[in-house]
């Protein structure tokens, strides 16, 4: 059965990858012929048809079952019930909810709501009444970056949404079934909490203790990135397997029949599975613990290609889309690494620490062409830190962790004693990991091709293939040939409108100079600057940026400024007025410079004490180049541009994006942009762009676009002018 359920992984991958949905439903009609064929020769391609078929099913009725575009903005009275770990921040609560009924309109399913400034305690089985305004799933979308799109639709996510009116909410009791498993852990999140004085370490312990890492903050990430440490607290097959392991043992003592021991052994570790969240890793865990439980049940030998093949086939039953997650592949990757790397071997018998190395050494090699292909990153210090921090929270953490989870129940008082001990634990390798991060080991690269990951792929499977079957050397050639640098478009300049929602945020590249305009906005747990512009610089292969232009003050704009200075290294940085960045210089005073026959200006017409009319703007003029970056300038700002009779512009960044304040007849009239970008979220509650302004760009023949609509805008002036949009480079099938 392996053949068939490796054919419907690669049916599932083909549909996830498809631009537009395809009509699915004349298809049911050959089922009854591939199930039959299951049992013939052509069982391979009757798995990839019933794959394909179950796939294209699954996305049409997540499709059909989305928010109708005629609910969008409005107040809608929902009743409905938390199904999720609500997420707690100092200014708001977010929480997954399941309507169940609409006041006046047919809409049910699983929406993700936020409460603002919220006294309320939500918890998971609450059933609530509430008036809400929700939106169609959309999110930022940026070339091989994180897609919240897509990762709404891989969570069967209908909506996105907020409560209208804190006051009017209504609970109407608890379900005493549904999440009972997410009460659990939330029980358990607050007891952590409370018992570990240090949020930093309590935040990883959440996250080792029931797989929640929203409260382990962006340093701490940046610093288990550096060190390629980030599984370790996310719970994962490590955690299953050693739970199941040290449970299967500790039955063994009992005088129980194999298959009560390995029923048992099985329920068990479901319940430990549920507490941590059930996520792609624990599931894939789960079955391949479930797989050896029952054969040992049973007295058979399964081999581990099945076991694998097994997994793959009951995540992706269970979630067909889960292959849109990088942590899909990066956990096969790894499982398979080792299964590759120790088969027709025999097992090592040179010691502890030596079949440590060993096993490091395989997964290390194995996950490099990934890690570089969908992370575009690669910590060099991740071999030597990884076989000093898994042991340690494998042995002494997570074990200690449990058992104190387990006794806290009855006896809270001891509970605590053992969840102190773990945070001073941990608290010891966290300190070794910060120190290993603090050296900046890590390669940064701009996406590699298809073609250099496949030969990577051959050169990991010749390196770790059984010693005399293969030279080695051809496997490290091909390996070598992934840190080459891939062809970019060659062009005088590049002008990317980054997008990050509600902001702005533009790259500006010329053959030897990078240039940042504005970083987007950092609110709560979002922060542009982290999660979108650093890596999308990293990306586009930029380690330093020359210049780095805050327009002004405002947060949508100077949000993410102190992410991006953290994560690169700035020589310069220009401001509207004092006090938005430590040092800085101000563009009050006109800043020119020319590199690479191009002539860049910085400059403000303003008074400093207005916000957005002082905002530094930026013009960048060469032959065939007329480029203008506007800020969040108004009507007095541009009626000041008037006296500078600046030329016609190629690109011009809508001022404020967009908004009824700016773009006047006047401006317009004296730039006429061939093209001008918005920078805008979608639906967002300012209505920008206006309308009445869209209109009159096209009166004068200007092209608009919007990254609300087109995801990142690229413009490269070459010979001609080419423009790359991001939803239309990378066409997915739940795009709107």
């Amino acid at each position: 059965m392996n053949i068939v359920y490796l054919s419907f992984a690669l049916a599932v991958v083909c549909v996830a990858n498809l631009p537009l949905m395809i009509e699915w439903s004349p298809m049911v009609l050959g089922l009854p012929i591939a199930l039959f064929g299951l049992l013939t020769r052509t069982k391979g391609l009757c798995g990839f048809y019933i794959g394909l078929v179950f796939s294209l099913w699954t996305a049409a009725e997540r499709l059909d079952g989305e928010l109708h575009d005629r609910l969008e903005g409005i107040d809608l009275v929902v009743r409905g019930i938390i199904v999720g770990l609500p997420r707690d921040s100092p200014s708001s609560n977010r929480f997954r909810f399941r309507i169940q009924h609409t006041t006046g309109d047919p809409f049910n399913g699983d929406v993700l709501l936020s409460c603002y400034r919220c006294d309320q305690r939500f918890v998971p089985g609450d059933i609530w009444r509430a008036s809400v305004r929700l939106n169609s799933p959309r999110g930022t979308v940026n070339p091989d970056l994180f897609d919240y799109e897509s990762w709404l639709f891989t969570k069967d996510i209908m909506a996105t949404g907020y409560i209208r009116d804190v006051d009017t909410m209504v609970r109407l009791g608890r379900h005493p079934v549904i999440a009972v498993h997410h009460r659990v852990r939330q029980r358990i999140r607050e007891t952590l909490t409370t018992t570990i004085k240090d949020e930093s370490l309590a935040g990883l312990l959440i996250a080792l203790a029931i797989g929640d890492s929203t409260a382990i903050s962006a340093t701490q990430w940046q610093t288990l990135s550096k060190t390629g440490t980030n599984h370790l607290f996310v719970i994962s097959g490590l955690h299953i397997g050693l739970v199941g392991s040290l449970v299967y043992k500790v039955l063994g003592l009992l005088p129980l029949p194999i298959v009560a021991r390995s029923t048992s052994t099985l329920l068990l570790i479901g319940l430990y599975a549920a507490l941590a969240g059930w996520g792609l890793p624990v599931q894939r865990a789960f079955v391949m613990a479930a797989v050896v439980v029952v054969a040992r049940s049973l007295r058979r030998n399964v081999s581990a290609t099945t076991m694998y093949c097994s997994a793959l086939f009951a995540v992706l039953l269970i979630e067909p889309f889960a292959v849109l997650s990088i942590g899909f592949w990066l956990s096969f990757a790894a499982v398979f690494s080792l299964m590759y790397a120790f088969s027709c071997r025999r097992p090592l018998i040179n010691g502890v620490l030596t079949s440590a190395i060993h096993t490091q050494w395989a997964v290390y090699l194995g996950m490099l062409p990934w890690m570089l292909y969908l992370l575009y990153q690669l910590s060099w210090s991740s071999f030597l830190v990884n076989i000093v921090a898994i042991p340690w929270i494998g042995i002494f953490v997570i074990p200690l962790l449990l058992r104190a989870m387990i006794v806290g129940f009855a006896m809270p008082a001891v509970g605590s004693i053992g969840i102190a001990l773990c945070g001073k634990l941990l608290a010891l390798i966290w300190v070794g990991i910060e120190w290993a991060a603090g050296f900046d080991l890590v390669f940064y690269r701009s996406p590699p091709t298809e073609l250099l990951f496949a030969f990577a792929i051959v050169g990991v499977l010749v390196v770790l293939s059984p010693k005399g079957l293969l030279p080695k050397w051809p496997g490290f050639i091909c390996l070598l040939l992934l840190f080459s640098e891939v062809p970019q478009i060659q062009s005088r300049l590049q002008v990317s409108f980054i997008d990050v929602g509600q902001g702005l945020s533009v790259l500006v590249k010329s053959a030897s100079e990078t240039l940042l305009y504005d970083t987007g906005m950092a609110s709560g747990s979002f922060d542009a600057g982290e999660q979108i512009v650093s890596p999308f610089l990293r990306r586009e292969n930029i380690k330093t940026i020359d210049h780095l232009v805050i327009s002004h003050g405002d947060n949508d704009h100077a949000g993410g400024e102190s992410a991006v200075a953290r994560n690169f290294n700035i020589k310069r940085v220009i401001t509207s007025r004092l006090g938005i960045v430590p040092g800085s210089e101000l563009c009050h005073s006109e800043s020119r410079w020319e590199t690479d026959d191009l002539t860049f200006r910085l400059f403000s017409v303003a008074d400093t004490t207005d916000g957005n009319n002082s905002s530094c703007l930026l013009h960048v003029s060469g032959v065939g180049v007329d480029v203008l970056l506007t800020g969040d300038i108004e009507v007095a700002s541009e009626t000041q541009l008037l006296a500078l009779a600046l030329p016609h512009m190629d690109l011009v960044s809508a001022p404020h994006h967009g908004s009824a304040s700016s773009s006047t007849p006047a401006f317009l009239n004296m730039v006429r942009p061939g093209l001008a970008i918005v920078s805008a979220g979608y639906k967002n509650r300012f209505h920008h762009p206006d309308p009445f302004v869209m209109t009159r760009y096209r009166q004068r023949n200007s092209r608009v676009l919007n990254t609300a609509d087109h995801g990142s805008v690229s413009v490269y002036f070459t010979d001609r002018l080419i423009v790359t949009l991001a939803r239309e480079t990378h066409p997915r099938l739940w795009y709107k």
